[in-house]
């Protein structure tokens, strides 16, 4: 199994945790960790769980987990999958690292150790960036230079969290994928949303077959309001249609003339006829 790393920021702080030979391990009874409630990741697969502590089992626990002193216990800062695996395994103590620090030093660690996990859902992870994004107040150009990601990923990530709180759940529980959830994203109109959520639920539509069906069903832009020339022109035709004589109109929208034009005496009787 190839080993994973630790992360962008935990790296840094830790480095390969065997070469770091200042930092002091030590073995805490499992009973007085806990995890860290603003920890990112809120979803832990059950089976991946499983295979890890199976793994742990064999091979026992290879990599400390990383804390910090929370009142009479120790708060996780980072491994709390590995904290979880070891409790299915049954042990007793796990390696873990001790370092002070604060709440703000917890959450970024925390965030940026998440942030590129392969198994954090999009939903978790727009959410750790909109925390990082928030609590320490960078741009969008920042955030995204910080978790080396380009910032139309960033953009797109955090789009998601516009959706309805339904919508984030189907794509936490990978019902829908968060392609469907950027393009169900870019529709304003509730009801068209729900009626391409639920073409994608019965149909299993494909994020193009998506694309083709919010074509299809998103309303039509209302018709623009048309200019003054546009609306004089029409006036003009009605007039001749009625009228049977060529017409012009001229002027603006608060006054102006209509020009009627006729070309032989039976014309103009014509026309008086219709104004008596």
């Amino acid at each position: 199994m190839k080993k994973k790393g630790l992360g962008k920021g935990l790296e840094a702080l830790l480095g390969d945790w065997q070469e770091a030979k200042q930092l002091e391990v030590v073995f805490l009874d499992i009973s007085v960790i806990s995890p860290n409630p603003k920890q990112p990741r809120k979803h832990f697969d059950p089976a991946t769980l499983q295979e890890l502590a199976d793994s742990i089992k064999s091979e026992g626990l290879l990599q400390p987990i990383l804390v910090r002193p929370k009142e009479s216990k120790y708060e996780i800062i980072a491994g709390e999958r590995r904290f979880r695996a070891a409790q299915i395994a049954g042990l007793k103590k796990i390696p873990a690292i001790i370092k002070e620090l604060s709440d703000r030093e917890t959450l970024l660690i925390a965030l940026m150790e998440n942030i590129h996990r392969e198994d954090l859902t999009p939903i978790e992870q727009a959410k750790a960036l909109l925390t990082l994004k928030q609590e320490f107040e960078l741009s969008q150009e920042e955030l995204a230079t910080k978790v080396k990601l380009s910032r139309s990923q960033v953009a797109n990530l955090i789009r998601l969290l516009s959706l309805p709180d339904n919508v984030q759940e189907l794509i936490q529980e990978g019902k829908i994928s968060a392609a469907h959830g950027r393009i169900l994203a870019g529709i304003k109109d509730p009801k068209t949303l729900q009626s391409c959520l639920d073409k994608i639920l019965k149909h299993s539509l494909s994020v193009r077959e998506l694309e083709q069906a919010v074509k299809e069903l998103k309303i039509s832009p209302k018709r623009r309001k048309p200019s003054l020339a546009q609306h004089l022109q029409e006036l003009e035709q009605q007039l001749e249609q009625k009228l049977n004589l060529k017409t012009k109109l001229k002027g603006t929208q608060e006054k102006g003339k209509i020009i009627i034009h006729y070309s032989s005496p039976q014309e103009l009787d014509k026309l008086i006829q219709l104004f008596n």
